[in-house]
């Protein structure tokens, strides 16, 4: 009696893993920040997008389309992006409801990074890494992306990178 149990608990328990789930339900448990980084290293997202998109393979013939179709619809809809590298050297931690407008930054201090780490990151609307020669020194607002859904259906989740925007209050402040 409790081996049809237990398989079916398995059965049931893979069938739910392997089917998309229909709704997001991600929590973010801080505000997003405002950096400011050392540009390391720029490139078109197509390499780590494809990388990516072969590490799941049963997940895409789901879509109904081809896979190379699937990841060329992703590519073709992103807006413009650049993986880029930084070493952030100083951040403001802002509140959970922050858009990164210049009221948003008011009165909110700069903590300084103690050992500034190289991190990959995903900046959108960026259509070149002619924007961020090495060496640059730029600042950025995180956006958070949910991506707890199958199969990834836009270029940041797929390519599974902190997602940052250049900071509107500081275009060309800092360039």
């Amino acid at each position: 009696m409790k081996k049809p149990i237990a398989l079916s608990l398995v059965l049931s328990g893979l069938a739910g893993f392997l089917a998309p789930r229909a709704e997001a339900s991600c929590a973010f448990l801080r505000g997003p920040r405002h950096i400011e980084a050392e540009v390391v290293t720029c490139e078109a997202p197509r390499g780590r997008a494809e990388r990516e998109f072969a590490k799941h393979p049963m997940t895409y013939p789901q879509s109904g389309e081809a896979p190379a179709s699937a990841l060329e619809n992703i590519l073709k809809n992103a807006r413009p992006s650049q993986v880029v590298s930084l070493k952030v050297i100083r951040f403001q931690q802002l509140p959970k409801d922050a858009e990164g407008a210049q009221e948003d930054l008011a009165g909110v201090p700069w903590t300084a990074e103690k050992n500034p780490e190289m991190k990959e990151y995903l900046v959108t609307g960026v259509a070149s890494c002619a924007e961020f020669p090495p060496g640059e020194k730029a600042r950025f607002f995180e956006r958070f992306t949910c991506c707890d859904t199958l199969p990834h259906t836009d270029l940041q989740c797929l390519v599974g990178l902190p997602v940052l925007v250049l900071a509107e209050a500081d275009r060309g402040a800092t360039r």
